[in-house]
């Protein structure tokens, strides 16, 4: 075969395989392909914890910058989704996940898979410091506490924007965590400051009439952070110092305390942050932060 023949022929065959390739590139039948499995981490710096589903919550890792999906009845992670920022306050509202972000000044709006969106409010460094959020479900509002600024800022959970209202300014001292009653829209915020206390607001953002706020020195506590109602009114707070769960009445009276340490020199729990109660069987779970672990008392909501 002479050379210039031979060129040829491979001229062509390979103009042949360049059109297979490209014909099997248009195919549009499934190509086969590995999957990571979901990522699982370990609770290093569990911060705050809500209901996700009936058998999952979501918990705040400032630790491992993670949201961690945790199975109600093992407390272990079946998966976490990493967030780029330090996390604190977190809720879901739909298919949306509200994260607040320490390092950047913002409440993050993620998908279910961690997937960014926007950001409440439109924009980051809102916030000095975003400490803690609670949405109210059926008014749809999102509640940010601001730990630096001293104030609450309210956004519409659907699309972010801002309601221009504020609350507490003036009156906070040292806020550290807030919740939002799903039956009322009442608010209370946990206040560590010259006197700690729990103050109450109604949803516009006044004090309600005739609710003194709850002072740590008639209920038993120094450092209050997170705070629960449950469906029955009563109010759960976590007091960092002691390390224990104090439960009140509807009232504000102290009914009993979680996690009291048989020695007085000792705690059960090492600078608790948050508390959640499930409603459906009682179970209380709190974020032992510094012993890097969720722990939860079955039935501990039940009230004598």
């Amino acid at each position: 075969m002479r050379l210039k023949e031979f060129l040829c022929m491979k001229k062509t065959f390979g103009i042949l395989m360049l059109l297979v390739f490209i014909a099997g590139c248009n195919d549009s039948s499934p190509v086969p392909s590995s999957t990571s499995p979901p990522l699982t981490l370990a609770i290093s710096s569990p911060y705050r914890i809500v209901d996700f589903d009936a058998d999952t919550l979501l918990v705040s890792d400032a630790g491992t910058n993670a949201i961690h999906y945790l199975d109600k009845s093992t407390l272990v992670p079946n998966r976490s989704v990493k967030f780029f920022g330090r996390p604190s306050g977190i809720g879901h509202y739909g298919s949306f996940l509200l994260v607040g972000n320490m390092t950047t000044g913002s409440v993050d709006v993620l998908d279910a898979e961690g997937n960014f969106q926007f950001y409440l409010g439109g924009s980051k460094e809102l916030f000095q410091k975003v400490a803690d959020l609670s949405i109210d479900q059926s008014a749809g509002l999102v509640y940010v506490l601001d730990a630096e600024a001293a104030l609450v800022r309210v956004y519409n959970a659907e699309d972010g924007t801002d309601t221009g209202l504020v609350i507490g300014s003036g009156t906070l001292i040292r806020p550290t965590a807030i919740e939002v009653d799903q039956g009322d829209g009442r608010l209370m915020v946990s206040d560590y400051g010259p006197d700690p206390q729990l103050r109450v607001f109604d949803n516009t953002g006044s004090p309600i009439i005739g609710a003194d706020p709850v002072l740590g020195s008639v209920v038993g506590f120094s450092m209050p952070q997170g705070i629960f109602f449950d469906a029955r009114e009563n109010v759960f707070l976590v007091e960092a110092r002691s390390g224990e769960i104090l439960v009140m009445d509807s009232n504000h009276n102290l009914v009993k305390a979680l996690g009291t340490p048989p020695d007085p020199s000792e705690r059960v729990h090492y600078y608790p942050l948050e508390v959640f109660v499930d409603d459906a069987n009682q179970d209380v779970f709190l974020t032992d932060n510094q012993n890097k672990r969720i722990v939860v008392y079955r039935g501990g909501g039940t009230i004598p």
